[in-house]
């Protein structure tokens, strides 16, 4: 009789473990659903969100070129005004490059922008 309660004993343990174990296995599965689910709808929330980070960067390089464009102007107002041209009698009257200040040329860059110009109408 003592080896047939043990017998029963371990019996029951060994169902109870593979009880333990098939609810264990439940709550994996639904983690891993769950976790699915959720990379999902990040990965729905990162698509929406392409499309917008791609205009911004567009909308980057436009004022990138911009900025560059008005550099090279900068650069060659300033180089025109260290090198001026003395315009000799051969040379027309319209050739000849003034000389203008710094801020006057940056504020003629800036003008000339399309982009950030707030001082237009």
């Amino acid at each position: 009789m003592a080896s047939e309660s043990k017998l029963d004993l371990l019996l029951r343990t060994m169902e109870e473990n593979e009880r333990k174990r098939e609810v264990a296995e439940k709550k994996r599965e639904e983690a891993k659903e769950r976790a699915r689910k959720d990379f999902l709808d990040l990965k729905k929330v990162f698509e929406v969100r392409i499309p917008l980070v791609e205009k911004k960067v567009e909308e980057l390089g436009a004022s990138v070129q911009t900025l560059s464009d008005k550099v090279t102007h900068i650069e060659g107002t300033i180089f025109k005004q260290e090198n001026p041209q003395e315009p000799t009698g051969q040379e027309s009257s319209w050739l000849a490059v003034p000389v203008r200040g710094l801020s006057e040329a940056c504020q003629e860059a800036e003008d000339l922008s399309p982009v950030g110009n707030t001082n237009r109408e």
